[in-house]
């Protein structure tokens, strides 16, 4: 059978149906309502089931992210990344257990340390002179002193 437009002037496609669809099958039409129910129901649960193997990856994640040592913070995941070991010939973090405001922190005090240290040590070496006159305190005291060592032979021997 064709069916076709009744309407003048249509351009609407004709297309061929047999006489099964035409009539049509009410149990076939609730059989496959029934099959499409089922398949969206297992995929709403599929899709739940994915969703909920993802959140319990996400707090497994998070229960994994490391905590500065310092200040407590859990680290950001650019921190994270640079932390982790990339490879034998990588350079290592130089503080992997500080977030990244108290390793700049820490940066910052040990290079002032440094600098302290260096400019007490230039001002060591500019006063050389002080360190070597002969003040009471470069004497050696007396229980340093040097003593003469002892003979082992008896001063009176027996006859």
């Amino acid at each position: 059978m064709t069916s076709s437009c009744c309407v003048a002037g249509c351009t609407a496609a004709t297309t061929n149906q047999t006489l099964l669809e035409a009539i049509g099958n009410p149990r076939r039409e609730a059989h496959d309502a029934r099959q499409q129910a089922e398949h969206e129901a297992c995929e709403r649960e599929y899709k739940q089931q994915l969703r909920r193997a993802a959140q319990q990856q996400r707090a497994e994640r998070e229960a994994r992210r490391p905590v500065c040592t310092s200040c407590g913070t859990r680290f950001t995941d650019a921190r994270w990344k640079a932390i982790e070991p990339a490879g034998w010939d990588a350079p290592r973090e130089a503080h992997p257990h500080l977030c990244d405001d108290c390793k700049q922190r820490a940066i910052t005090a040990e290079r002032q340390a440094e600098q302290a240290t260096h400019e007490h040590q230039e001002h060591d070496q500019a006063v050389p002179e002080q360190k070597t006159g002969g003040t009471w305190t470069s004497r050696p005291s007396p229980s340093r002193a040097v003593r003469p060592a002892r003979d082992p032979t008896p001063r009176n021997p027996v006859p």
